[in-house]
């Protein structure tokens, strides 16, 4: 496992929760690459945008910063997906890459 961490082979599922369902998150997300289930939900407070992600491991870092440049009071759970059957996934980002691009640290 500590070998697989430091290599990060494998893909991780997010669960991001905005409290803000107006922000084109989704969409930026997309653009980026990423594939994006979205879904409106209700919460405590109101109405919510739930999403789930799923991507490279070696990619879950520039996502987290990508979501909170989106939203910074996003909500978000991630975890390792045993099985990965159909979808985006299957059909298209295999042997491609996200349209990634490093920040500028000028």
């Amino acid at each position: 496992m500590k070998i697989e961490e430091k290599l990060a082979i494998g893909y991780i599922t997010v669960n991001i929760i905005s409290s803000n369902p107006d922000i084109p998150f989704t969409e930026t997300l997309r653009e980026k690459g990423y594939g994006v289930t979205s879904w409106y939900a209700y919460g405590m407070e109101g109405d919510r945008l739930a999403m789930q992600v799923l991507t490279p491991r070696k990619y879950e870092l520039m996502l987290y910063e990508t979501i909170k440049d989106i939203d910074p009071k996003a909500f978000i759970i991630a975890y390792e997906p045993r099985q990965i059957f159909g979808g985006f996934w299957v059909k298209k980002v295999k042997g491609s890459k996200l349209n990634v691009k490093k920040k500028n640290t000028e």
